[in-house]
């Protein structure tokens, strides 16, 4: 008969003990919501005792159940509440890949590009000739022609060696001016100090 006693309570603290264990871990607000309030409340500093009337009983320390004892009925109900109870879905993260920003253009380069097209503008703008300057180049040119002309004819009168010589050669045309210097002193001073200056000034700023 001992046996017997003892094997059947084996098997009903094999059945209920994993009903016992759901509790022991749940706080007095989940232990509220599942059962309501207890019948009988006890507690003192940390601890409390509640005793429901169908002999279900829960131990708590600070709030967590530390021991828990149900009923048969109580314990069948919440099995079959349990087992009832829909499994909730676990929804996969969503992963949303990454936005790729656009550079967007620097304000400061519209001034650059605008600066450097201006220059180029201007670069490829041709020069404006100034055209009294131009006159006055053109006369300062026909100075020299006609002193360099008076100084060939004089070199033709002396010889046409001469008159070859100073027509062709530069060089002999320096020679014959220092050898017949009181001959063409005049027409060559003319087109050193007034036809050349002239020509050069006159060029010079008409080229702007």
């Amino acid at each position: 008969m001992n046996r017997f006693s003892a094997l059947a309570l084996a098997i009903v603290f094999g059945f209920f003990a994993p009903l016992f264990a759901q509790n022991v871990g749940d706080t007095r607000a989940s232990i509220l919501e599942k059962l309501g309030k207890p019948t009988l409340m006890r507690s003192s500093e940390t601890r409390e005792i509640w005793q429901y009337a169908d002999g279900t009983r829960f131990v708590l320390e600070n709030g967590i159940v530390t021991e828990a004892s149900l009923s048969a009925e109580r314990a069948n109900k919440m099995s079959e509440a349990e087992s009832a109870a829909p499994a909730t879905p676990v929804e996969a993260p969503t992963v949303t890949a990454p936005q790729v920003q656009e550079p967007r253009p620097s304000p400061t380069a519209k001034p650059t590009s605008a600066n450097a097209h201006s220059a180029a503008k201007s670069q490829a703008r041709p020069r404006q000739t100034s055209m009294p300057w131009l006159v006055v180049g053109l006369a300062g040119g026909l100075i020299m022609l006609v002193a360099n002309i008076i100084i060939i004819i004089a070199a033709f009168k002396e010889s046409v060696l001469w008159g070859v010589g100073v027509f062709f050669i530069p060089i002999i045309s320096l020679v014959f001016v220092i050898k017949f210097w009181d001959d063409v002193k005049k027409p060559f001073l003319v087109y050193l100090l007034v036809g050349l200056p002239v020509m050069l000034l006159g060029f010079h700023f008409a080229k702007g």
